[in-house]
């Protein structure tokens, strides 16, 4: 199912229970080939265009803004502490970002992180990861009514004098992947649930263990003497940000963590193991939880004990359900109020 699918499917569910929606306002934040996801080149060179970020966004009923971000080669340089990088935007609440961030509903970053230059060591490697989440998590977790898609773009280079040594792939590979592990790496730091990260390798480098790991897949190469992404790799990435904005629920603005209409909180959000939520009157007639997917078919019906729900992810059946956007409808009385549940893998 794609995700204008499952985006149009989640307006009409909400719609048929009652529930009404507004859509998000996304901005862009992008350095290099950013622009290459945000819209299509065909006008000038098709081998470099092919995101369209932007109109699937608008499609999708959001509003998009964007600004080009220049000194961002990396989100910190340990050896020159005026230059900042990425986390530069984010330090003293944000002074540095630009109005339209400040007031977005959904941040999107998308950088090009050298390695061959910068990740020379695991300090250095372990300096991203401690500034990520000081500055950049830092900031998200100081404003749980925004929420983050976090890109990571480590340029892949060819084989030969260009490809960096093993040591210096291997922490381009272990940077992107810490930035989409759910459990440990940059998202476990949010929250309230407001970060996502994404992998950029996990769509344009060839698997690890190959003398050519790390590059750029065949299909994903533009032509010599560049070593950039191409149409297709700017597609998938493009795609993979959609669907990950779109994740977040079209125009939910509750954050978790904080109450909606009815008191309720839920977390985490997104989930990956159980999710829990606090602050239902278990003692009130009518109180309970019921679980729809995107079909609006209803997957669980879960009563409140002791104030709380905990639900472990299943349906009715005992079997897990599938990775996607939940609708959580609570009701209290004659009152409902639904809340958009995102599962992971």
């Amino acid at each position: 199912m794609t995700t204008t699918r499952i985006t149009l499917i989640a307006f009409v569910t909400l719609a048929a229970l009652g529930f009404s929606v507004e859509a998000a306002h996304v901005h862009f934040i992008h350095q290099s080939t950013g622009d290459n996801w945000l819209r299509d080149y065909d006008e000038w060179d098709p081998d470099w265009g092919g995101g369209n970020l932007r109109a699937d966004l608008v499609s999708d009923g959001h509003t998009v803004t964007d600004n080009w971000h220049d000194d961002d080669n990396a989100p910190y340089c340990e050896w020159d502490p005026e230059w900042l990088g990425l986390c530069a935007l984010f330090i003293n609440d944000g002074a540095r970002l630009p109005d339209d961030a400040k007031a977005a509903d959904i941040i999107i970053i998308k950088s090009c992180f050298y390695p061959t230059e910068y990740l020379t060591s695991d300090a250095v490697l372990q300096g991203w990861k401690d500034h990520s989440i000081a500055d950049i998590v830092g900031y998200f977790n100081s404003h749980p009514e925004q929420k983050l898609v976090y890109c990571s773009s480590v340029p892949h280079h060819r084989e030969g004098e260009n490809c960096p040594p093993p040591a210096v792939r291997a922490r381009g590979r272990a940077w992107g992947a810490w930035l989409e592990d759910t459990d440990t790496g940059l998202t476990s730091y949010a929250t309230g649930g407001n970060v996502i990260g994404f992998n950029a390798f996990a769509l344009t480098a060839r698997p690890a263990g190959q003398a050519d790991e790390n590059t750029l897949r065949a299909e994903y190469e533009i032509s010599e003497p560049d070593n950039h992404m191409n149409r297709a790799g700017n597609v998938a990435c493009a795609a993979r940000v959609r669907e990950l904005v779109n994740r977040f629920g079209p125009g939910d603005a509750l954050p978790a963590g904080k109450p909606n209409a009815l008191g309720i909180t839920v977390s985490p959000n997104p989930c990956r193991h159980t999710v829990r939520l606090a602050g239902i009157a278990g003692d009130v007639d009518g109180a309970s939880v019921d679980v729809y997917d995107l079909t609006g078919r209803r997957i669980h019906e879960l009563l409140p004990a002791l104030g709380e729900v905990v639900w472990d992810l299943r349906g009715k059946d005992g079997s897990r359900v599938d990775p996607g956007i939940y609708l959580m409808v609570s009701t209290v009385r004659t009152t409902r109020q639904a809340t958009t549940l995102v599962v992971l893998r």
